[in-house]
Formats: C-alpha cells, structure tokens, sequence
C-alpha cells in the first residue's frame, strides 16, 4: 500500500532529555513542547533542557509562557554555566503516580505543514 506522505513530511526525534528550539518556528514551539514533554514523561525522562539561545530573548519569554500553562511541568528555571546559560532552560516534569518505565528509547514522531507540527504516527 502506498502511503499519501514522503519522508520529507515528518521530523522525527529522538527523545533525549534535550530539546533545540533554533531550527523551529515560533509557531511550532507550543505543539512541540506539548509533544516532546508527554513523549519524556512516557520513557521516564524528567529533567529536560529546552535551548532557545540566547538572542533578543523573545523566544525563551515565550516559552517560558508556555511552560507557565503546561500542567505536566513541576518546574523550570535558566541554566547555570555548563547548561547553556541563560540560552537554554532546564524544565522538570511532574512524575505520573504509579508509573513504571521499561522503554529504553523513544522518539517523536511530527507531520510537518504550513502553519504548525502536528503529531502523527511514523510512515
């Protein structure tokens, strides 16, 4: 059966408790932080460290307003020196109760189109 989507559809990636915001647009952020968050909180990961750069600072106020409504995050604050500083932002998820880990990796898998990321199952 031959799928709708090419490869060039879908970013793929791994989860790795490190998240690069520079290669995203501003309108993507909030799906992907939603997304990569839920996929860390399902392998275990915790602690996450969201780079946005250090820049004008606009990016990392906005995601710092989202990470404000994201009810999955305990906590965030900036990066020390060695954590990228006030370029990156190191974020801890709330832990599900009663949960158990057994994957060992995992990745997110995102259908690409004009306006935003949406989730999607890999092709």
């Amino acid at each position: 059966m031959p799928s709708d989507y090419n490869e060039e559809d879908f970013v793929v990636m791994p989860i790795t408790g490190e998240l690069d915001l520079h290669t995203f647009r501003p309108s993507e952020i909030k799906d992907l932080l939603l997304g990569y968050f839920e996929e860390c909180i399902k392998v275990g990961i915790l602690e996450v460290r969201v780079i946005h750069g250090k820049g004008t600072g606009t990016l990392r106020e906005s995601v710092h307003a989202l990470l404000r409504k994201i009810p999955q995050v305990h906590s965030f604050r900036l990066g020390r020196a060695g954590e990228g500083s006030w370029g990156a932002t190191l974020v801890y998820l709330i832990q599900p109760k009663g949960t158990m880990w057994h994957t060992v990796s995992s990745c997110l898998c995102l259908q690409k189109n004009r306006d935003k990321l949406t989730r999607s199952k890999p092709v």
